[in-house]
């Protein structure tokens, strides 16, 4: 960790403040070692009132060996203690800086009670390792700096660590705790420890949860680890559909493009229609995220064929709306509508709400680059009302945007803004990056 330097004043003003008038040959010699850093000089101090030195002594710096570096010098401290001081300060370290007495008993019930553990805690504390950070059950602590957490967690072998994470995962899930970062420190210990399945089963589930409250970047990074934890073919299948919706949001077409050919593979593996269709539904998403028309059309009418053969009226009315969304951007309107219309008789008929949604979306588009606004507004405002009785804010930011783009062109510019703001506030609220940025810069 990088720590903010002193200059030479300011680090003898620093020790000046804690022992008061000392030789200047330790106040040269602590400078000297330090180079700087403000955390050094406090540990040296330490180490050396550990150490039994008079303080006070011209030479005090002499009559120890003093570790090379800040690193070692902690270290140094910490195999000093006492064996049941270092116990606790290890384990606590697996926790991050802050940590909690319950937890750190429940992950090591060898340690023995609460009031045994916090009575080494404080003394851990007097000695200047850890602080009291809440008094108020849960009673917690924290590691006084960040650098003595992080050479206490590698000071414990790679079996050691991943033992006690592991523990403490399996005693978090025993507990009653119904905070909403639960999931993300079950996530995060089993993923540290070597119980590959249980890490698999919460890295998934925190990124279920991730994507649903729009926090897309933790839920592909949740997404790729558990992809490292040997998930089956199946779970793969899952875990890549999953982390390629959020790349989409993100606008991270590279990590998309690779879990779409690798979705692709796999359903050709499973020799599975039903996956075919879907995996060829989301590469033409794809295709018109980057406004390659051509290509959506060609993987949207492969979906709709795979549909059409295989009883998938959903993946069929899709496929559809794909196909009139590319050629209403080639400005195809005719071509565009009657593939909309059909779009729109399959939705109603297979109960798809949100299909009906894009198609009277991109109904209205196609009225409005007509100059029939009065049609246009009719669309949109049938799609607004489905989309909120579906409760998808994303179609409705969507509307919203295009409901504001007609009010311009209808020079009814406070509603254009207020409209254009309401689909802004929810684009950002669901992390959509690429329409996010493409209705700023209208």
């Amino acid at each position: 960790m990088q720590l903010p330097e002193l200059n030479d004043s300011e680090l003898t003003q620093l020790v000046q403040m804690q022992l008061g008038a000392v030789p200047e040959a330790l106040l040269d010699g602590l400078c000297q070692r330090a180079d700087g850093n403000p955390f050094y000089v406090k540990e040296i101090l330490n180490y050396l009132s550990d150490q039994g030195v008079d303080l006070y002594r011209p030479d005090a710096l002499d009559r120890v060996e003093l570790p090379p570096s800040l690193h070692s010098l902690i270290l140094s401290r910490i195999d000093r203690l006492a064996a049941e001081q270092q116990t606790i300060l290890k384990v606590a370290s697996i926790f991050g800086r802050r940590f909690e007495v319950r937890h750190v008993l429940g992950c090591f019930p060898q340690l023995g009670s609460l009031s045994h553990i916090i009575r080494v805690l404080e003394e851990l504390r007097r000695a200047e390792l850890t602080l009291l950070d809440q008094v108020e059950p849960p009673r917690t602590y924290v590691f006084k700096h960040i650098v003595t957490q992080e050479v206490a967690y590698e000071s414990i072998t790679y079996a050691t660590r991943a033992l006690l994470h592991e523990q403490f995962a399996a005693y978090l899930e025993t507990t009653p705790d119904t905070r909403d970062g639960r999931l993300d420190l079950l996530a995060y210990h089993y993923a540290r420890s070597d119980n590959h399945e249980q890490a698999r089963r919460y890295l998934w589930q925190a990124g279920t949860a991730a994507a649903a409250r729009y926090a897309n970047q933790a839920a592909a990074d949740y997404f790729s680890q558990a992809l490292d934890r040997s998930p089956t073919p199946e779970e793969r299948y899952e875990l890549l559909l999953a982390r390629e919706r959020v790349c989409d949001l993100l606008g991270a077409r590279q990590a998309q493009t690779g879990a779409l050919d690798e979705l692709a593979a796999l359903a050709e593996q499973f020799d599975d229609d039903r996956r075919r269709a879907e995996v060829l539904l989301r590469q033409a998403q794809w295709a018109f995220a980057v406004s390659e028309y051509d290509a959506v059309l060609a993987y949207a009418q492969q979906a709709i064929s795979v549909a059409e053969l295989h009883g998938l009226p959903g993946d069929a009315a899709r496929g559809k709306v794909l196909c009139g969304q590319a050629l209403w951007a080639q400005n195809r309107y005719a071509e565009a509508s009657a593939h909309l219309e059909a779009a729109l008789t399959l939705a109603v008929t297979a109960h798809l709400p949100l299909v009906e949604v894009e198609s009277l979306h991109v109904l209205g588009r196609i009225a409005k680059d007509q100059s029939e606004y009065r049609l246009a507004e009719r669309y949109f405002q049938r799609a607004l009302a489905k989309a909120q009785a579906a409760q998808s804010q994303q179609a409705q930011a969507r509307v919203l945007d295009s409901l504001g783009t007609l009010a311009s062109q209808e020079s009814e510019y406070a509603a254009a803004q207020r409209l254009k703001h309401e689909a802004l506030d929810i684009f950002v609220l669901l992390g959509d990056r690429a329409a996010k940025a493409t209705r700023s810069t209208g």
